[in-house]
């Protein structure tokens, strides 16, 4: 049976995520024929690109930031079906979304970018651009440096009272700054 309060609530994630990332318990919206057109209308979206992950038989990343495993045959000889991999939400990491592959965990902005972003300058993060963590598109994405990072989440009003800076005060005059650029 579908609860269709959840079910407003967490139907578009369900689709996008192939799972309900918002609660313990499910909306029973999976389990209908509507769920199924959807997903199957979601995988086909148009001007979507899929390019092959780097050093992963069967995985492909896409332009919009999702993945997809080919179908293969598992270790006892079944059969499996192409499906949309589902994607982790990893608090412990900052809330960013992640990907197995096989047996890894990967940052799913990261095989975005080093699939479909040159990073001429070997800049080592990925920054989104929006400031959405959840918005993993080509679009939203560029190579940055640490401190650019820092300096965009900044502008954009990301940082929360824990990443703010300290007050410094000079030993020798006591005298107080709001920061040591001062």
């Amino acid at each position: 049976e579908v609860d269709p309060v959840l079910a407003e609530k967490c139907v578009p994630e369900c689709v996008y995520r192939n799972f309900c990332p918002e609660t313990d318990r499910c909306c029973g919206y999976a389990k209908t024929d509507e769920y199924k057109r959807r997903v199957v209308q979601y995988q086909s979206i148009e001007d979507e690109e899929w390019r092959p992950v780097e050093g992963y038989d069967k995985y492909y990343v896409s332009s919009l930031g999702r993945v997809r495993k080919d179908a293969f045959t598992d270790s006892c000889g079944r059969p499996k079906e192409e499906r949309i991999v589902a994607i982790t939400n990893n608090k412990s990491r900052g809330g960013y979304e992640y990907i197995h592959l096989g047996a890894k965990c990967k940052s799913l902005a990261r095989l975005v970018a080093e699939t479909f972003i040159p990073n001429p300058e070997n800049k080592p993060e990925v920054n989104h651009i929006d400031g959405n963590k959840y918005n993993n598109t080509v679009q939203n994405l560029e190579w940055v440096t640490s401190i650019e990072n820092k300096h965009h989440a900044w502008k954009k009003g990301l940082c929360n009272a824990q990443h703010r800076m300290q007050k410094i005060k000079c030993i020798e005059t006591g005298e107080v700054f709001r920061s040591i650029a001062e």
